[in-house]
């Protein structure tokens, strides 16, 4: 968000450009034995890096945003995508954007996956719920979180909601 960047001082501008050197030095800490990296955020002088993740490639990188360069990037660097809850035809429309992004950098667009995330407010019914479970399927998504901290004032309000919700769906 424009506003978190303006907080600390950073240039919205090149929020991409700090995203793709992050995921640079990562892919480095997590392949490279030894790594070191000159960039223009960042300098790490060469290290021996001996802690790095089981996966050989390291852990799986989602990437949010709604923006076509954002979806090109999901496409060219990222395993998936979290997005948000969309119209049908405005998530399908930004898959294809990642889709295609992922078959001009040589990369199988059918790897990509997608994670819905779904921010319920207060006072949110089962049955709405279950009606955003639903939309997201129709997405072709492969799965879909809710995010019920906002809407509940415990972990069992919040564990009720979810199952509520899930029965619905299910019919």
């Amino acid at each position: 968000m424009r506003d978190e960047y303006t907080a600390v001082g950073a240039d919205f501008g090149r929020r991409g450009a700090l995203l793709d050197e992050l995921l640079d030095v990562l892919h480095g800490i997590w392949t490279q034995e030894e790594f070191g990296h000159e960039g223009p955020r960042w300098t790490i002088p060469t290290s021996h890096v001996g802690l790095r993740p089981v996966q050989p490639a390291g852990p799986p990188v989602y990437l949010g945003g709604f923006s076509p360069a954002a979806l090109r990037r999901v496409g060219r660097r990222a395993d998936g995508w979290v997005g948000g809850v969309l119209p049908p035809e405005a998530a399908r429309g930004l898959w294809d954007v990642a889709r295609r992004a992922a078959e001009e950098a040589g990369r199988d667009p059918e790897a990509l996956r997608r994670q819905i995330r779904h921010n319920v407010t207060p006072g949110t019914t089962a049955d709405a719920i279950a009606a955003v479970f639903a939309g997201v399927r129709e997405t072709g998504a492969d799965g879909c979180f809710v995010d019920l901290q906002q809407a509940v004032d415990s972990p069992d309000e919040a564990l009720e909601l979810g199952i509520k919700a899930l029965d619905l769906l299910r019919g």
